[in-house]
């Protein structure tokens, strides 16, 4: 029997009828009561959790939620062999407390966090089994419960843990509890990935973001203080989105000084509350040529360009930048968090000449560019020859 799971085979079905069946969900329960069911001879298509082909097309069971974190065994990482990045991935919860308007993620609205202790645990073991000081939660809102999680910062202080890692947050939950920046600080917390979208609260109303633009400048401001680099994505293109609500976004991020950023035009990516309700939202078309009262996809993604285009010519305490390279790609394959931000500048700075025709400007952008990759390529080689 050939089994998938995640997100890409849930929504493609065409990757689906490569399998006899996908698992929709966390997989670990559902597979495990699969293949009892195999085991005992016993039919399995009465499961939760399931899509299969049928004589009158794909069968879709139930979706349940069947385990939670706490009853996961810990990922076995004496499975693991050291690799060529030294940043490891950990999770702290699963799913997500929030229900984004465009986000189609698994679990929406419903999330479940781990205890501090096995996180603390699972953190000391990878630090003391690999020598990795560099992590990366990869919950979709690590700050979810701000309380919880300054105590688990709390935790990780107290387990005297030199290391060093990255989390994806809400920007409103640093205004919720001001102290919250600067415990995550402490407890080695140094990039920053907030999903902010827009700095125009009837857009940020729009997405039922829950915030407003005044909790955008405060939270910036908290987290810049406590002195961890912040990243802020913004999508372009929401219903109701016009170039007056655009200019707003930009006016926000060069007041915040916010230190990197990103644009996507609005993405239908399937299952999105924006597209389960498209009347709502006036939006009609496909997923890449949407349109709706105010702006189309087209146009949305001239407007990203624009927008970047405009932190790159003026905003000098501004980079364009993905965050997941900073710690993952970067600073996981031996570069310094200050070789991170110069890299960032000089891919920055590589773009400004390209605007102005620079020839000088671009060949000395691309001198740095071309030093650090170097660096990271000997890194990669001197992990592969010590293995």
């Amino acid at each position: 029997l050939v089994v998938l799971g995640g997100v890409p085979a849930e929504r493609n079905q065409h990757m689906r009828a490569c399998a006899d069946v996908t698992v929709v969900g966390p997989g670990e329960r559902t597979l495990e009561l699969l293949a009892r069911c195999l085991i005992g001879g016993h039919d399995w298509r009465g499961l939760d959790n399931l899509i299969y082909p049928g004589p009158a097309g794909e069968v879709r069971t139930m979706v349940v939620r069947n385990v939670e974190p706490e009853e996961l065994p810990p990922p076995d990482w004496d499975l693991v062999k050291p690799r060529f990045s030294l940043c490891y991935s950990v999770e702290a919860s699963k799913g997500c407390r929030y229900v984004c308007a465009f986000c189609a993620d698994r679990d929406l609205g419903h999330q479940r966090p781990r205890s501090a202790g096995s996180v603390v645990n699972e953190l000391e073991y990878v630090h003391r089994r690999f020598g990795g000081a560099l992590f990366r939660f990869v919950d979709s809102t690590f700050t979810a419960w701000p309380e919880r999680t300054q105590a688990l910062c709390e935790a990780i202080i107290k387990a005297e843990l030199r290391i060093e890692w990255s989390c994806y947050a809400r920007i409103d939950h640093f205004t919720t509890l001001p102290s919250l920046a600067r415990a995550m600080y402490a407890a080695g917390c140094r990039w920053i990935f907030c999903g902010i979208e827009s700095g125009a609260d009837p857009i940020l109303k729009a997405m039922n973001k829950g915030y407003c633009k005044a909790q955008v400048l405060e939270g910036i401001r908290l987290v810049r203080e406590a002195g961890i680099h912040l990243h802020g994505n913004f999508v372009v293109g929401f219903p109701g989105e016009t170039r007056a609500t655009i200019d707003e976004t930009l006016e926000v991020i060069e007041r915040s000084s916010l230190e990197i950023v990103n644009f996507d035009a609005l993405g239908l990516p399937g299952g999105a509350v924006i597209e389960k309700y498209p009347e709502r939202f006036g939006l009609s078309g496909t997923a890449a040529d949407w349109s709706h009262l105010t702006m189309n996809a087209a146009t949305a993604r001239a407007e990203v360009r624009r927008c970047t285009q405009e932190v790159v010519r003026r905003m000098d305490a501004t980079l364009p930048g993905a965050e997941p390279r900073l710690t993952l790609f970067w600073r996981g394959r031996g570069l310094s968090e200050d070789e991170c931000m110069e890299n960032l500048k000089a891919f920055r700075n590589w773009h400004r000449a390209e605007l102005a025709s620079d020839q000088a400007g671009r060949a000395a952008a691309a001198a740095v560019i071309r030093r650090f990759e170097l660096r990271r390529l000997e890194f990669v080689k001197s992990v592969e020859v010590g293995e």
